[in-house]
């Protein structure tokens, strides 16, 4: 009798063992991708009739799936869901499959009602595991700690979000959109963290071993930009700039490489900010010294895009269209005769810079419009349906700077009626079409 009893403890203990293996396959692996998206078409084939426009498209930021249907019909044909890497691996190693369903889901509404789709990755919402890893942060030239995930010096870092983006790829699968917007990682557009400080501190920054092998050596290991220390030569500080500059591209570099790997063949977008520091501007910097500001979060632009590795299908995205910079004017007939070191660039809006540089590199440019700002005066311009108001302007620039397409950001302010769907239909028309895919 005690040798049956046992048996059947001993059945129902494999019996437990066996369901919580099932659930973890269920949970972590699912062979085949969601079920949600397992039927879904691949983003670079939605069926339309007739040729698209090569008027840019109008799209938003953060769609809602519920007024999909509606903004299709008024003429806004591209969406733009972001993941939340904290929500989708809440506990490392543990990929949550019901969050890929509820994204598959809504890719299914905005495919059904004509739209294509764009990808943000989520990778600076942070999981609370990620940052309590020691080393995990960003540290600047006096010590600080940042709150973002340090993925520009930290190999092991990257190594945790290439599992992610694979993860993204097996349940929700990459082919099912458009493009992809790529970051910093850490931070939503490609910079270094907040506070204009350097942030090359950590011990991988500084030579040590969590360096990804993809980063040169710190050149001046030690040396303390933002103190007003002119004591290295020259040329060595300028080599130090350049290589912290650098580092956003390699961290640009790394996720490109790794999106082309795992098959993504659609746009790849790189937030890129304001004018940022132009050639021009940089010697004055460096022979200060690097004194604390903008050369902190790493904006000079020329140089980011000069060192991408990977080129194809690579979009130079104005993340802050019609944000007041050179009178918001809009490109030229001759801005490429226009030397990319001149002064002349200096006073041009930050659409115009950057399309300068897209044509420069041979990328597609796309964009979107700052969000909505606490100021009244910012309010009234957001909201305004006139040719004078946020719409008009920004369309104005992507259309005169041969842009792919302009995003409204955000789509909360769409839907909430801030904003008419109506002005930001007209502006590509009723008849839009989906965008073509890249290389299409």
């Amino acid at each position: 009798m005690a040798r049956r009893a046992r048996s059947r403890v001993l059945l129902g203990l494999l019996a437990a063992v066996a369901v919580a293996v099932a659930l973890v396959v269920v949970l972590v692996t699912r062979d085949g991708g969601s079920d949600a998206c397992a039927d879904l078409p691949a983003g670079q084939g939605i069926s339309r009739v007739g040729t698209p426009s090569a008027a840019p498209f109008v799209g938003t930021l953060g769609t809602h799936p519920e007024t999909a249907d509606d903004e299709s019909r008024a003429g806004i044909k591209v969406a733009m869901v972001e993941l939340a890497w904290r929500d989708f691996e809440p506990a490392k190693g543990r990929f949550d499959a019901a969050y890929a369903d509820r994204v598959c889901a809504r890719i299914r509404t905005y495919e059904q009602a004509g739209m294509q789709v764009t990808l943000g990755l989520g990778l600076h919402y942070a999981p609370a595991w990620l940052l309590a890893i020691p080393g995990s942060r960003f540290v600047d030239q006096d010590g600080h700690r940042s709150d973002e995930p340090d993925l520009v010096f930290n190999r092991d870092l990257r190594r945790l979000a290439d599992r992610y983006l694979a993860k993204i790829d097996e349940l929700i699968g990459l082919q099912h959109f458009w493009a992809v917007r790529v970051t910093a990682g850490g931070n939503a557009e490609l910079l270094y963290p907040r506070g204009n400080r350097y942030w090359a501190f950590s011990d991988g920054a500084q030579g040590g071993p969590q360096r990804p092998a993809s980063m040169a050596p710190n050149p001046l290991p030690g040396w303390r930009p933002g103190t007003g220390d002119t004591s290295p030569a020259l040329a060595q500080r300028e080599a130090w700039a350049r290589w912290y500059v650098a580092g956003l591209t390699d961290v640009a570099n790394w996720q490109l490489g790794e999106l082309r790997r795992l098959g993504f063949t659609g746009y790849l977008q790189l937030l890129t900010p304001g004018q940022g520091i132009r050639p021009a501007q940089v010697a004055p910097r460096v022979a200060a010294g690097l004194p604390n500001g903008l050369f902190g979060r790493g904006a000079v632009w020329s140089w980011v895009y000069a060192g991408l590795t990977v080129r194809d299908g690579v979009t130079a995205y104005v993340s802050s269209v019609a944000d007041g910079s050179g009178d918001d004017d809009a490109c030229g007939p001759d801005d490429e005769a226009v030397r990319l070191e001149s002064r002349t660039v200096l006073d041009w809006s930050a659409a115009r810079w950057i399309s300068r540089l897209a044509r420069h590199n041979g990328f597609s440019v796309a964009g979107e419009v700052p969000s909505l700002r606490d100021s009244a005066k910012r309010r009234a311009y957001y909201r305004d349906p006139s040719d004078d108001g946020l719409a008009a302007r920004a369309y104005a620039q992507a259309k005169g700077c041969g842009f792919l397409g302009l995003y409204w950001a955000h789509d909360d302010q769409v839907r909430d009626g801030t904003v008419s769907v109506d002005v930001l239909g007209r502006l590509a028309g009723p008849d839009a079409l989906p965008p073509a895919p890249a290389g299409g």
